[in-house]
């Protein structure tokens, strides 16, 4: 099922399966800004992550001396969230554990995802809840793909990242398995901006700590784009399928990153993972601002 929430500014929709956001449109012209979708290139939008982000080493890890297996993003992607509540310009979305899942991650949590509009503005909210009586292990992130380029007559080159002022990022050496292998290097920025090219992301895709709490996707041309603003994130990650000439890059901001290379990873100890008590909530926010 989708829903559509709305203001004067922009029109939102969202799908009940794995609370993704499925488009990102401005009302006075219709301009779509999310990617829409297809198999040719990748068939997601907007994939919400939990609870991990990435890959895990042999696809498993370890916690409380036990062995258990996830896929790349975890699993709420895949796995329809039951709609809470729903005003004009507002939308809840909520995930509890189930017995499908338990097998894989045993513990006990609400997970909500909140859609807002306040102007040109869509906030997306994450609120965890642990519900059990331990500790609760997880990351979680954004995956959303923007259109580049988004007018007719531009180029994907056309389009840059631009950092907050006095940012220096930086890389984490990702292998081309998807792992980070521990190393780091200063992110290359002009003038504090990520020129696009194809090229620049033949690779694994790019992910970025130290990266501030703000960039920003605009046209030299037209100066059109998103504006992400972020909250309590540990990373940013910048990603489009390789070696092709796909006509979108996904901006992500995540609190967490894959296992590390050639290590299986307890949740307990694993860097970067939420450790959350039992009865406590976590909250963050993602603001994306149309331009």
């Amino acid at each position: 099922m989708k829903y559509t929430i709305q203001n004067k500014f922009l029109s939102v929709t969202v799908s009940d399966r794995g609370a993704e956001l499925q488009s990102l449109r401005r009302t006075s012209d219709g301009t779509e800004y999310l990617w829409q979708g297809d198999a040719a290139y990748w068939d997601e939008r907007a994939p919400v992550l939990f609870p991990i982000c990435g890959r895990l080493t042999e696809g498993r890890y370890t916690y409380g001396g036990k062995s258990y297996e996830m896929g790349l993003h975890g699993f709420v992607r895949g796995t329809c969230f039951s709609l809470e509540e729903q005003t004009d310009t507002s939308l809840t979305l909520v995930f509890t554990q189930q017995e499908a899942f338990a097998a894989s991650y045993p513990f006990s949590y609400t997970f909500r995802v909140r859609y807002e509009l306040t102007g040109s503005t869509l906030r997306q909210s994450f609120l965890i809840t642990n519900t059990g009586d331990g500790t609760l292990p997880f990351s979680y992130g954004a995956h959303p793909g923007f259109r580049v380029p988004l007018h007719e007559g531009e180029a994907f080159s056309d389009y840059h990242i631009a950092f907050g002022a006095g940012i220096v990022p930086q890389q984490v050496e990702i292998s081309p398995t998807g792992f980070p292998t521990g190393a780091s290097t200063p992110f290359a920025l002009t003038d504090g901006v990520f020129a696009l090219s194809h090229e620049a992301f033949d690779g694994a895709g790019i992910f970025l700590a130290d990266m501030g709490d703000t960039v920003t996707l605009t046209s030299r041309k037209h100066g059109g784009g998103v504006r992400l603003c972020y909250t309590g994130m540990t990373h940013l990650g910048f990603w489009k399928p390789d070696h092709t000439d796909a006509p979108f890059v996904c901006i992500e901001p995540w609190h967490g990153l894959p296992s590390r290379m050639g290590v299986v990873d307890d949740f307990a100890t694993k860097a970067y993972m939420c450790q959350l008590p039992a009865g406590a909530s976590h909250e963050a926010h993602i603001d994306i601002t149309v331009l």
